[in-house]
């Protein structure tokens, strides 16, 4: 995995050697959004981007990030599993005012090619009996809905994206069974996969 100007712009699978971060990434989304509230109205919406960041921990198997902005302090964990190939990924985000409420943090954020050496590649949703969709299509026949909301629609918390060679698999494990969505924003060339995470509004808290 590799960070640049707070963007994931490589996931490269060392074993079958494939890179599923798409050379356009660079100039996409940040590896996190936030969405602020004050009440119940928006009070604004953070870009990793758009944050300065350092590493406040550095070894072998781990990364610790610090992310400031006028609005919120954010910190991000990245661990390598036990499990080869499998990365953990963590994010706390705290308002710096005490009138503020996180609503919702996107991430991670992983921009890929919808197409690899051996054709279009699909998306994996667990929705129904399971949904095995190119992503030069659209996930579901209803107008704008992309992303799917657990466990109100799916039944398993995840989402994968498989190509002829390999692919990758975004997952939670949430056993207190909060509210998120999985789903994947598409263009032409490339597909922005991303879990969303929704939270009670609580002023001023983590």
């Amino acid at each position: 995995l590799v960070l640049r100007d707070n963007r994931i712009v490589s996931l490269l699978d060392k074993v079958r050697l494939i890179e599923h971060v798409s050379p356009q990434a660079t100039s996409a989304k940040g590896m996190f959004s936030i969405q602020l509230v004050k009440g119940i109205q928006p009070a604004g919406e953070l870009d990793a981007r758009d944050m300065t960041s350092r590493v406040t921990r550095r070894d072998a198997n781990q990364i610790d990030l610090e992310f400031t902005h006028p609005q919120a302090l954010v910190r991000a964990r990245i661990v390598l599993a036990k499990t080869p190939g499998e990365i953990e990924c963590s994010l706390s985000v705290t308002p710096k005012t005490g009138l503020v409420s996180v609503a919702r943090a996107d991430f991670p954020v992983i921009v890929t090619p919808n197409a690899d050496s051996g054709g279009v590649k699909r998306c994996l949703l667990p929705y129904r009996e399971g949904r095995l969709t190119p992503l030069n299509l659209p996930l579901s026949d209803e107008p704008k809905l992309s992303f799917f909301t657990y466990p109100k629609h799916l039944f398993a918390q995840m989402i994968a994206c498989l190509g002829a060679k390999g692919g990758f698999l975004l997952w939670t494990d949430d056993q207190k069974g909060h509210i998120k969505e999985f789903g994947r924003d598409d263009d032409h060339d490339n597909s922005t996969f991303a879990i969303k995470h929704f939270f009670p509004y609580e002023p001023g808290r983590p």
